[in-house]
């Protein structure tokens, strides 16, 4: 039986299943996209953290240390090959989820050549999303729902710009 401390905890939301303190960073310009996906990932259990650009993802992804990453591959700001190998040379691999109107553009050719764990169409069902989700999430090695500290991080492009969101300011205070 539960204890007394348990089940107020509880009461209040904060137990989950595993699912739920797995973090992933949804990196697209459109608000309907995110919004869908934002959905969709709640829907799962997981906790879905927007980003619009692709230097707030870059902040996100430093302060979140996601799991995996939705990541739109026309992104206005950085092209999304350059943003996924900031990924890499940031921390331990990272699935990255690449999204594509159409699979056969260069961009997404080159998006998969960067390091892109699996590439989807945008229009793709549901159910295939999801078993893509589950997929990077059983073939990756890393635990998932464990903090990174962002302590030695560096940018290393000039194409990636820091911001002064309150969420990334919290984390740099967080980190240092």
């Amino acid at each position: 039986m539960p204890s007394v401390m348990t089940r107020w905890i509880d009461g209040l939301g904060l137990l989950h299943d595993r699912r739920r303190r797995v973090v992933a960073l949804v990196a697209d310009s459109d608000p309907v996209s995110q919004s869908l996906f934002a959905r969709l990932l709640d829907a799962q259990g997981y906790q879905a953290v927007i980003a619009s650009s692709a230097a707030e993802a870059f902040q996100k992804f430093t302060c979140w240390a996601p799991s995996f990453v939705l990541l739109d591959v026309n992104l206005p700001d950085v092209p999304a090959a350059v943003l996924i190998r900031q990924f890499a040379e940031t921390r331990a691999r990272v699935p990255v989820i690449v999204l594509t109107s159409t699979i056969d553009s260069h961009v997404s050719r080159e998006a998969v050549r960067s390091g892109a764990t699996k590439l989807l169409e945008k229009d793709t069902p549901t159910d295939a999303l999801r078993e893509a989700i589950d997929a990077v999430l059983s073939e990756s090695s890393r635990p998932h729902a464990l903090p990174v500290s962002g302590r030695g991080l560096r940018l290393n492009s000039r194409e990636l710009t820091t911001g002064s969101s309150d969420a990334v300011e919290r984390c740099k205070r967080l980190n240092n």
